[in-house]
């Protein structure tokens, strides 16, 4: 009803006649403002996530659901876009709830911005966001996507200290990646996850070749939980040998996987279901001790100067009880620190460097070396070479692989390699299969190698075995 003012109020109306005789009935208006305020509160917060305020999975499915009934209508192109963040919960896990609860309100934030007003925002649970656009051109979900990538890959301050984000996007387009939500949801899963195994912050328009692999991907999941309980992962080791006089400087200690039905499993494969199944920190255990324990063995076969490598991913470096687990390990097997070499890669270690300094400076204090692993694979800074303290700097396989075709990635290997005598840095070029690599890095004052030219990895048998000093002169033959 309308009232004096000429508001509009809604009322609850009911009627009561009175007595045959009197010819009247009883009226009431009851005003049900309040109500309608509070039912379409409860409305509201039903379909809306209360920290983004965008829609959350209940609003989202009812809202693009009615959007596609109506699609065949508009002319236009309907396109999915799946977002997951890079780097997030490391935010949670170092910082807490709450510093995350504010990069996933700055996230919104920003999505809004890039977005079109029309466009169908969603927040479907932890960091996964999605939308839904209208297009002219699929294709333009690209640019788009792109667009948000570089808008949320940014260095963030949060309490002072400094985080890394990124995001990895998957896209789908209806129909032809699915003909309901559902089915465009999982597609857009499946493109978003092969966008993180490329290597993340990039984006990936599905296809139905994914599924397949997805497909895979599941089985391997589901086995690389039994295989750690089955005990199916095994250690090898490949020499580091001196290219001066092909001295053996050690053994790094490589995971491998048979699979009783698949057979060998890369490492590129089971290693991240390792990461994502929460594993990698029970097998990492084991790897010390199976690794120290082989060491222990080598003593009256090899000099005592023998150095094990072992690699720890972001996860193992950031735990908390690391430098405690190596002591105790050191100790159960009676070995020196020095003859144990950590290697973590250039993504660990420039994950938060605030963290990184303090842990480095613990495993310092223990004694065990550290490595910096696959320098070259990415955009580490060569500040870092000077900031951080470590022992040995590892070039990176696919750099080797470049010296004699690229003459910039020689110019790259041949700054390092004197930047590292500057800086009392012990180099291993890994992956060295030709004699003209090894050639080129003797020219230029490489130190050591590890590779198929020396070795495959080996077995432990077969390691005990190996010939020192190498003997180069066997291959120029």
């Amino acid at each position: 009803m309308r009232t004096v003012p000429g508001q509009l109020i809604s009322v609850a109306l009911s009627c009561a006649p009175l007595p045959s005789d009197q010819k009247a009935m009883v009226v009431t208006l009851l005003d049900m403002s309040e109500v309608r305020h509070l039912h379409q509160q409860l409305e509201y917060q039903a379909v809306t996530d209360p920290l983004t305020g965008l829609l959350n999975r209940r609003g989202f499915y009812q809202t693009v659901e009615n959007i596609l009934l109506r699609s065949d209508r508009s002319g236009k192109s309907l396109v999915l876009l799946y977002l997951d963040l890079d780097g997030f919960k490391r935010v949670n896990d170092s910082l807490g709830h709450d510093a995350g609860d504010r990069v996933l309100r700055w996230v919104s934030e920003q999505l809004k911005d890039c977005l079109h007003s029309f466009d169908i925002l969603g927040r479907m649970g932890g960091d996964e966001f999605t939308a839904l656009l209208e297009l002219s051109f699929p294709e333009q979900a690209a640019k788009i996507a792109e667009k948000l990538i570089e808008r949320l890959s940014i260095n963030q301050q949060i309490d002072g200290l400094e985080v890394v984000l990124g995001a990895s996007i998957g896209i789908a387009i209806y129909p032809d990646c699915g003909s309901n939500l559902d089915g465009l949801l999982r597609a857009a899963d499946i493109a978003m996850y092969e966008a993180k195994r490329a290597g993340r912050q990039q984006y990936r328009y599905y296809d139905h070749e994914m599924n397949g692999r997805a497909r895979s991907r599941l089985m391997l999941e589901e086995s690389v939980r039994s295989a750690v309980e089955r005990k199916e992962f095994t250690l090898v080791y490949q020499p580091q040998v001196a290219i001066a006089d092909g001295r053996l400087r050690g053994f790094e200690a490589l995971l491998r996987w048979r699979h009783p039905s698949v057979g060998d499993v890369p490492p590129g494969l089971f290693l991240p279901l390792l990461e994502e199944a929460r594993l990698i920190s029970r097998l990492g255990s084991w790897i010390y001790q199976q690794g120290a324990a082989q060491r222990k063995d080598w003593e009256q076969v090899f000099s005592p100067d023998l150095v094990l490598g072992v690699s720890l991913s972001a996860t193992q470096f950031n735990m908390p009880n690391l430098v405690a687990e190596l002591r105790q390990v050191l100790s159960r097997h009676g070995l020196q620190p020095r003859q144990l070499e950590v290697e973590v890669t250039e993504a660990a270690l420039t994950q938060n460097l605030d963290d990184t300094r303090k842990q480095l400076q613990l495993l310092r204090q223990l004694g065990v070396r550290v490595a910096l692993d696959d320098f070259g694979s990415g955009s580490c800074c060569l500040a870092y070479l000077r900031d951080l303290q470590l022992d040995t700097l590892k070039l990176d396989r696919h750099l080797i692989a470049r010296l004699l075709t690229s003459p910039r990635d020689a110019a790259i290997a041949r700054c390092v390699i004197d930047l590292c005598k500057q800086f009392d840095l012990l180099v291993i070029a890994e992956g060295v299969e030709t004699l003209e690599q090894y050639q080129w890095l003797k020219a230029n004052g490489c130190e050591y190698v590890q590779g198929f030219l020396v070795a495959r990895p080996l077995t432990a048998s077969t390691a005990s075995q190996f010939a020192q000093p190498f003997d180069w002169s066997a291959l120029q033959a």
